[in-house]
């Protein structure tokens, strides 16, 4: 068998590498050439058709005005907690109203209390979600009828009691 290679590669004439190296001689010493410019120190404002000024846009991110334009009932912008001087957190007075007792079950050693849709055993810390924002609880006793926490920020213990419908008994889950 006879292998030939035809291979029908054309290999640049020496005028065309010849022609190359020139052109990149003549653009590197018009680099050279070629002076600085300094930088602009503050750029003209644009001008309109008629040769006024464009008024520059100002945007304000203040969180006790407005709203997001994206997510107008969003709460992430609303406070949570006020802030003295001091740095101590003030207690709002209506952060245990945002708080549910939606439920209790569970055996008398071990219940679950359901509150704004989250579970909690006694002991246990987590973050719910209210109207006014999230807040932090520390549930500390889960009874029949009631649990018993504390709200990070706020001194003192609060209880929640389980609200009755009319004429239905509670289940308590014994």
């Amino acid at each position: 068998m006879n292998f030939v290679a035809n291979h029908s590669f054309s290999f640049p004439s020496r005028r065309a590498v010849a022609v190359a190296i020139v052109f990149a001689a003549v653009l590197s010493l018009n680099a050279a050439e070629s002076p600085v410019k300094p930088a602009a120190e503050e750029p003209a404002a644009p001008a309109g058709p008629l040769g006024a000024p464009l008024p520059q846009s100002v945007f304000v991110d203040d969180a006790t005005s407005g709203k997001d334009p994206f997510y107008p009932n969003s709460m992430r912008r609303s406070p949570v907690a006020k802030i003295t001087k001091a740095g101590v957190p003030v207690a709002d007075p209506n952060r245990i109203q945002l708080l549910t007792l939606k439920g209790i079950t569970g055996p008398n050693d071990r219940r679950l209390a359901l509150i704004n849709n989250l579970t909690f055993v006694a002991g246990e810390t987590g973050n719910v979600r209210t109207a006014g924002g999230l807040v932090k609880i520390r549930v500390l006793e889960v009874g029949e009828k009631s649990v018993t926490v504390a709200i990070e920020g706020e001194p003192g213990r609060h209880e929640l009691k389980l609200r009755e419908l009319a004429g239905t008994p509670l289940a308590t889950g014994n």
